[in-house]
């Protein structure tokens, strides 16, 4: 998993859902869903852009039927992080544009700030820790090596 939304309770998709669409939206982003998103396997695939010096974009499955993706791969949706559990509740393959995901982060955090977003299993990033980076800089290369370890 590339980058993975973490929550403490297994969420409605439709939450998450509203939520994500809202970060969109305050982030000034791109939100793209094809007439084929909602998949049987139980997600709905989105796709979020922005063009920065080069063109950025995310591919997101948002989960809406846990019980059939934990038939399938019973180890995605759990993620401990400081002794706690988190479900995983939307989620990317992977997450190679770090500016579109600094300022996705920042904009899903702050309407969120219980949640987690994770990269690559190796960055948890936290309301906290990103509010820190933008209140000293903002957005800088390599930005996300301050939440790995």
């Amino acid at each position: 998993m590339g980058l993975a939304i973490l929550s403490k309770k297994a969420e409605e998709f439709n939450e998450t859902l509203n939520n994500v669409v809202l970060t969109i939206i305050n982030a000034r982003l791109n939100l793209c869903i094809q007439d084929n998103a909602v998949n049987d396997d139980g997600r709905i695939e989105i796709e979020i852009a922005k063009k920065y010096i080069n063109d950025e974009y995310l591919s997101m499955d948002i989960i809406t039927k846990r019980e059939q993706i934990e038939q399938n791969h019973p180890d995605l949706l759990e993620i401990l992080f400081k002794n706690q559990n988190y479900f995983m509740i939307a989620g990317t393959a992977d997450a190679d544009c770090e500016h579109l995901i600094y300022d996705f982060s920042l904009s899903y955090l702050r309407l969120q700030p219980d949640h987690i977003i994770c990269i690559y299993d190796e960055a948890f990033i936290t309301a906290e820790g990103i509010k820190k980076i933008e209140s000293k800089k903002g957005f800088y290369s390599g930005w996300m090596k301050k939440f790995m370890g």
